[in-house]
């Protein structure tokens, strides 16, 4: 059975990053993030899951995912925070072998541009709630891939 980690990857130095709108904002008041709830809605669905809040832990997060061995890496990403968290996959992947799946407002209005550098594996368009454990199951046959709505890899956007 494949082990998936479902991450909320570091901040951008001087930022805090929102995961319910999944974006940047300088600190006002007090730092503060939103509880990762959709990452906990999932973990509910996906057998062998665990959630992971990187921000909310100082060590080295590469090493963090790394002795948790993960096979599958699950993110929400936005448009505003697409090229720093392709930075964080990117080093995550000279380090451990690991397929990307990133959802969110990102993936879902541009899967060509979130795909195109081959960091990220398979984008989903819309929600994952529906599909992700059909997703995973069926994660290295791209045939049974391509019938999944919302699914989009290298080969298929």
């Amino acid at each position: 059975m494949m082990k998936s980690l479902l991450i909320v990857p570091p901040n951008k130095e001087g930022y805090i990053r929102d995961t319910f709108y999944g974006c940047w904002h300088k600190p006002k008041y007090v730092e503060y993030s939103w509880p990762p709830l959709y990452l906990y809605q999932l973990n509910s669905i996906i057998p062998n899951s665990k959630v992971m809040d990187l921000i909310k832990n100082n060590s080295d997060p590469i090493n963090l995912i790394k002795n948790e061995n993960p096979d599958i890496i699950l993110c929400n990403i936005g448009s505003q925070t697409i090229v720093e968290d392709l930075k964080f996959f990117k080093q995550l992947k000279q380090n451990i072998k690991v397929k990307i799946i990133v959802f969110g407002q990102h993936p879902t209005v541009d899967p060509i541009d979130t795909l195109k550098n081959g960091i990220i594996d398979i984008c989903i368009r819309g929600e994952p709630e529906n599909i992700i454990k059909y997703l995973i199951d069926n994660i290295n046959n791209p045939n049974k891939l391509k019938l999944i709505d919302g699914v989009c890899f290298k080969e298929q956007i």
